[in-house]
């Protein structure tokens, strides 16, 4: 079995990623935000 990415797992892993940054979104540079983004995906 090869594990596929559905429609439905890629909004659930932007909605993560968005809502982690959300609270400090304007004290964080960019650069950790994105990092916050993957982590927090996959998390």
């Amino acid at each position: 079995m090869v594990p596929t990415s559905t429609a439905n797992g890629v909004y659930n892993g932007l909605l993560g990623g968005f809502a982690a940054i959300t609270v400090g979104c304007s004290v964080v540079d960019l650069w950790a935000a994105i990092i916050y983004g993957f982590i927090a995906v996959m998390v």
